[in-house]
């Protein structure tokens, strides 16, 4: 799960859900809830960690299983396919559905409509949404927007929103438009209602690890307004997670270690804070845990005024209380 696995988080409730995080190397199906308070894990939905090999490696280059015959659950259940999920995960404010987004398809990264999936904390099912509601191609950077009540979304081809209250079909709409932006794997995004703007910060050269921050106007209409730089970050940002501290109106940057990033969200500065007791960098064996794609699995808490940072299966969550 260290690799490329995102989650979503309830800030309503301060739960955080893994769904389908096996990736490339390992193939799990199921969706697992982190109950912050009071610390409990639990394995949501999925009948075997499993089923299906990962869409990455063959011979199953399927984007979700359906059990036809019930052999796992209700007749005609959906289970999606493990793969890298990135940032494509997020909780729909107001009900218990979660956006799901990745990268499945006959192959990875094919071009064509890719499916979105609903994911439901309460009935605990998948639900498939038809292919004009999935992205285009590639990778899914995904938050949502309070303000708008909808899911802004960012692919390969440019940035879109999805609405659940349309009607299927007619959930996406395009916003703004680009061509075979890769980088957008790399990438987180919140919105900042004070500001009515969405922050993403991420990995803009993959040779280099140069990393921005940067930011879109969200404009009354509905619409976004262009891209506008306002820092160049540590290089390698896409290993760390982003959020707002919204109480203490500032972005915070973290990915594992003991050093967390705080950044002004007007001018962008950041500033370092070295921390004690902190997540290790390392297994019980001296291997190096791979920092790789924490995306989702850092949260701030907002009930909590809190860090919640959820390293991987072997090393646990933490959590840093912001005093």
């Amino acid at each position: 799960m260290a690799d490329w696995v995102g989650a979503a988080y309830r800030y309503d409730t301060d739960e955080m859900l893994v769904l389908a995080p096996g990736g490339d190397r390992d193939f799990d199906n199921t969706v697992y809830r982190l109950a912050i308070p009071p610390g409990q894990v639990s394995r949501d939905a999925g009948p075997t960690p499993d089923l299906m090999q990962p869409v990455w490696g063959p011979p199953d280059p399927l984007p979700y299983y359906v059990d036809t015959g019930g052999e796992y659950g209700p007749a005609g259940a959906v289970y999606a396919q493990s793969s890298h999920s990135y940032n494509g995960a997020v909780h729909i404010a107001g009900t218990d559905y979660v956006f799901f987004s990745a990268p499945y398809g006959p192959k990875p990264n094919a071009s064509g409509p890719l499916p979105t999936y609903l994911y439901s904390t309460v009935l605990k099912r998948w639900e498939v949404q038809v292919a004009a509601d999935g992205p285009s191609q590639g990778e899914v950077c995904a938050t949502f927007d309070r303000g708008g009540n909808r899911v802004l979304a960012m692919d390969w081809n440019g940035l879109y929103e999805w609405v659940l209250a349309r009607p299927s079909g007619q959930r996406k709409k395009q916003l703004l438009s680009w061509s075979g932006q890769t980088m957008v794997r790399f990438w987180t995004s919140r919105v900042d209602e004070k500001r009515r703007r969405l922050y993403v910060v991420g990995v803009v050269d993959s040779t280099t690890g140069a990393s921005e921050a940067w930011y879109h106007p969200l404009l009354a209409d509905g619409s976004i307004g262009g891209r506008v730089k306002i820092a160049d970050l540590p290089t390698w940002t896409a290993a760390s997670g982003f959020d707002l501290d919204v109480v203490g109106d500032r972005g915070v940057i973290y990915g594992g270690g003991d050093t967390i990033i705080w950044m002004n969200l007007d001018t962008g500065a950041v500033t370092p804070q070295k921390t004690l007791n902190p997540p290790p960098t390392a297994y019980a064996s001296g291997q190096t845990i791979n920092p790789n794609g924490t995306f989702g699995r850092m949260r701030f808490s907002q009930n909590l005024q809190a860090i919640i940072f959820l390293q991987d299966m072997f090393t646990g969550a933490w959590i840093y209380r912001v005093r």
